[in-house]
């Protein structure tokens, strides 16, 4: 759009303000237009700066027609009852709700023999199981722990369709039982052929996961050079919050982070799942982690989870499922949720969950208005355990991997060993080999002037706007030393436009850093040229789970502590800096 050869009228920078709210974003509408020019054009005109309270009135009125209780409205909000009282108070909303909704009634039909706690409002159930419970016709299954429950999920996405006995399913071109509308595809552009017994082997056949893809008529199918699978679900409505997610270990924090539950299995049972139509679950025992306190500008999510790590890895909660909840949740955006939700990565829980509030329903509006279930943990919700946990303690974290038969340096550090099973089609015998690493957590004072050959900004999390800009900020105006390679690849296509279009990127490349394409975690870095025995700096948590065998070690930090080690040649502390 071409710029406006006009200063628009007051009318129309007050309707622009309503719609878009900050200077920046009308800027962007208009096109070709700087922000400090829309702030200009506001202060000709007399409009003031967009000012709106943090809950609208109509939000305030529709939880308190919903639960008429000072107490309930407000934990759905995330603030305490006086609070949300005071909210009331401040729209005059002040008689009782006129009429009872169902959340504010239990009734038991006769012959009605569901448990109480069915509702997504009343009871003592965690999100977790409601979201499971919700998808299983089993109500019988559904009153204990340790249940398998059969279910038919919203969603089963797959990373990676060639992978072992995957395969073997999309080969032979069958149909699955699944609805080709809850399956979505992450498409790779190797091809595959099973053998006698099934198994994947390296010749190459006339099909491919794209054909199959197409012939099946799967509509979430994308391609690697889209960016990231789960943004373009995000931006599409394949993913939303209150479903119920199957998909491959550790891609389970993308649907956690909008209050979906992300359930990972092996390749045998998604396998399973494609033939039968559902999936047996065996209810896990709830983890509440509470989270308060505020964040201080040198600390990002990635710090704060791999702190969390080191504390519940001294704990026993194999297989257990985390639910978060706190105050300083609601000041977390989608983005840093994918960290918290990514735990799983660094220590043996099954799932981790965010709460669906008003972060995930903004997040999810912006995106389109489709229509989702905003499952949250009862009033008097049982837990096994519940930790709580101040982020106002947080210093910037190293989470470093290596192997086990490596030379540790830190070896009198806190330090989790974790056991990766994955299976080996190759071999009829379908053995079981099992890759071990150590993770070890530090402080990044504890491990300042350790060296660093690439340092890659991007991935998961890594690559959203907020990480980019971040990094530009503390790049600007200094150069990425010479013995360091610096590789940033945002999350999507539309995160790297927008940071194009804001001179992110460009700030970037002045710096010295290598821009790729969208998308690209930091296990893909070696179709890049860059060698296994390389010391990675990396932002992506996708090498802590990641199976492959590295022969030098993977440092996972912050964006800033990546920005700032890329400059100095070695890992250093973004507080000293």
């Amino acid at each position: 759009m071409a710029p406006p050869r006009r200063i628009p009228t007051k009318a129309e920078l007050l309707r622009l303000q309503r719609q878009f709210k900050t200077d920046a974003r009308i800027a962007e509408r208009l096109g070709n237009v700087d922000p400090y020019l829309v702030s200009y054009w506001r202060r000709k005109r007399n409009v003031p700066n967009y000012s709106a309270p943090k809950f609208s009135e109509k939000e305030i009125g529709v939880l308190w027609e919903r639960f008429g209780d000072d107490d309930r409205c407000g934990a759905e909000l995330g603030v305490s009852k006086g609070a949300f009282y005071s909210w009331r108070r401040r729209y005059g909303i002040k008689n009782k709700p006129a009429f009872l909704k169902l959340e504010q009634m239990e009734i038991n039909f006769p012959g009605d023999t569901s448990p109480r706690s069915i509702s997504n409002n009343q009871g003592i159930r965690p999100a977790t199981h409601k979201l499971i419970f919700n998808k299983s016709a089993d109500s019988a299954a559904n009153s204990s722990n340790g249940n398998a429950i059969p279910i038919t999920p919203d969603l089963v996405a797959i990373n990676n369709p060639t992978a072992t006995a995957i395969s073997y399913y999309f080969a032979t071109n069958k149909k699955p039982a699944l609805a080709v509308e809850r399956l979505a595809l992450m498409l790779k552009d190797g091809k595959f052929s099973p053998d006698a017994a099934g198994h994947l082997n390296n010749s190459l056949c006339p099909g491919s996961v794209h054909q199959w893809a197409k012939k099946m008529q799967v509509r979430h199918a994308y391609s690697e050079v889209d960016g990231n699978m789960w943004n373009r679900l995000y931006f599409s409505g394949g993913a939303l919050p209150g479903q119920l997610v199957l998909c491959q270990r550790g891609f389970e924090r993308f649907a956690g982070a909008i209050g979906a539950l992300g359930w990972w299995s092996s390749d045998e049972d998604l396998v399973r799942t494609f033939s039968t139509g559902t999936a047996h679950i065996t209810t896990p025992k709830v983890v509440r982690v509470n989270i308060t306190g505020k964040r201080y500008a040198p600390i990002y999510a990635v710090d704060i989870l791999i702190n969390l790590a080191a504390n519940l890895a001294e704990k026993d909660y194999s297989q257990r499922a985390l639910e978060y909840a706190g105050s300083a949740m609601m000041s977390m955006p989608v983005a840093d949720r994918q960290a918290l939700c990514a735990i799983g990565s660094l220590i043996d829980v099954r799932s981790a969950l965010t709460p669906c509030d008003t972060v995930t329903v903004r997040h999810t509006a912006t995106l389109g208005s489709w229509k989702f279930d905003q499952v949250s943990p009862d009033r008097d919700a049982e837990f096994v355990d519940s930790y709580q946990f101040n982020i106002e303690s947080v210093k910037p974290m190293v989470a470093i991997k290596r192997a086990l038969d490596g030379v540790g340096e830190f070896s009198q550090q806190s330090q989790l060993s974790l056991s990766q099973e994955t299976t080996d089609s190759s071999s009829s015998e379908n053995n079981t080999n099992t890759k071990k690493h150590s993770v070890t957590f530090h402080t990044a004072q504890e491990v300042t002037g350790l060296g660093v050959d690439v340092v890659f900004i991007g991935g998961s999390p890594g690559g959203d706007y907020e990480s980019l800009r971040k990094a530009a900020e503390a790049l600007h105006g200094k150069k990425v030393a010479d013995e360091v390679r610096l590789l940033v690849s945002p999350t999507s296509r539309e995160v790297y436009l927008r940071s194009l279009k804001r001179g992110i990127l460009r700030q970037l490349i002045e710096a010295g850093a290598v821009i790729l394409n969208p998308g690209v975690d930091s296990t893909s870095l070696g179709l890049f040229g860059i060698s296994p025995a390389a010391k990675v700096a990396t932002t992506s948590v996708e090498p802590l789970f990641s199976s492959a065998e590295n022969t030098a070690d993977r440092y996972v930090v912050s964006p800033l502590t990546a920005a700032i080690s890329a400059v100095n040649g070695h890992l250093l502390d973004p507080r000293g800096n």
